[in-house]
């Protein structure tokens, strides 16, 4: 079967967080049941630079990028307006079997869903969790309301809408009630083996952390969205009570300068680390050698990050809004609401007291993954939605 994979960013851009990655490996898994994939992207690799090689063939994934026109506003506003696109889709589309669509407010999709009607070629769509309504009240909320009347008809005109939890299902139905007979709920996935034989760092001496630390870490956007506020609000009341330094793994997308302040607010300033992006192996030892992670985010779909810690068996604190309760399930750490501060930070101080078997954890957290998130099971469900 030849696919085509649409998504506006793509490998090497880690920068737009989770769905690059997902892609990337869904891809990789579907050409081992001999499916042709091609990728069709932009050049957007972070908020300064762009992607020079615009065609490239990267583990027999043939990917096609086209300029957008803004750097800035594709990063900045979802303003991917990639030059030539229309055309080569034209072109092009005819020559495939299905049609698989990453993200949703783009308008990669628009031209998708029209083209997938005039040449009868079915198509999928994986919102990614962009269509839950804190999304959609987060940035530029009267332009998406907008945008969402004009995109219903990608959504109506799918074959099917993949949801990542079952509460992602419910948000899209919110939209129209008559999409839920095309919602599948099929979560994010990883291939167990990358995070075999990693090894710690030493993180205190890297950082400069004094030895006596605990290390409490977050990996992922530095937005509002993701809640660093919230965990900073939290690790406020045990800075008297914990030594710790909370290390901030990821790149900025304009909190920062906001979080330095809440920082010397809260007289945090000895406790807080901007490590910047980490990438491959450094990022995955990163959190092998962290104590702790806290997630408090406002909203997910399915976190990519939250599975990465899980597979390096590090146990983790996180919020309900992150949609993930096989952590509680497996016992791989804590899925707890963001209204009660104060159970939270008593769940820090649980796990980094010596009263909890952090073996224990590190095999639960570890089983949740490779039974329930494994990225060779994902891609049989996935394949399933396709060849019907």
């Amino acid at each position: 079967m030849k696919i085509l994979q649409i998504i506006p960013y793509f490998i090497p851009a880690y920068s737009y967080g989770g769905p690059v990655k997902v892609c990337f490996d869904l891809s990789k898994e579907l050409m081992k049941s001999d499916h042709e994939i091609t990728v069709v992207t932009t050049d957007a690799l972070d908020e300064k630079n762009r992607i020079l090689e615009l065609k490239e063939n990267i583990d027999g994934i043939k990917i096609i990028r086209f300029r957008n026109i803004s750097n800035w506003l594709a990063k900045n506003c979802n303003g991917y307006l990639p030059m030539g696109f229309y055309s080569w889709i034209k072109k092009n589309l005819k020559s495939f079997d299905i049609v698989y669509c990453h993200d949703f407010f783009t308008l990669q999709n628009i031209i998708i869903a029209h083209f997938c009607k005039k040449y009868k070629i079915p198509f999928i769509i994986q919102p990614h969790g962009t269509l839950s309504p804190i999304r959609q009240e987060a940035r530029f909320k009267i332009i998406k309301k907008i945008f969402l009347e004009l995109f219903k008809g990608v959504l109506k005109n799918s074959k099917n809408i993949i949801a990542l939890t079952e509460n992602e299902k419910k948000e899209i139905t919110l939209i129209d009630s008559n999409l839920e007979n095309k919602i599948i709920i099929i979560p994010n996935g990883l291939k167990i083996e990358e995070f075999e034989n990693i090894e710690k760092i030493n993180l205190h001496e890297k950082y400069s952390i004094p030895k006596e630390n605990k290390i409490i870490g977050y990996i992922g956007r530095i937005q509002y969205i993701k809640g660093i506020d919230i965990s900073l609000e939290i690790l406020a009341q045990l800075k008297n009570k914990l030594d710790f330094t909370y290390l901030v793994i990821g790149p900025d997308e304009g909190e920062k300068k906001k979080l330095e302040s809440q920082i010397k607010k809260l007289g945090l300033e000895k406790n807080v680390i901007f490590t910047g992006i980490l990438k491959g192996k450094e990022k995955l030892e990163t959190i092998k050698s962290c104590n702790i992670f806290l997630f408090t985010s406002r909203n997910e779909g399915l976190p990519i990050t939250v599975l990465e810690v899980a597979a390096l068996g590090i146990p983790q604190i996180i919020s309900k809004n992150c949609n993930v309760p096989e952590i509680e399930k497996y016992a791989a750490g804590f899925e707890l609401s963001l209204e009660d501060k104060n159970n939270i930070s008593e769940k820090i101080k649980f796990i980094l007291s010596d009263d909890i078997n952090p073996e224990k954890l590190k095999v639960n957290s570890m089983n949740m993954v490779n039974e329930y998130f494994n990225i060779e099971k994902i891609s049989k469900k996935i394949q399933e939605i396709l060849s019907t």
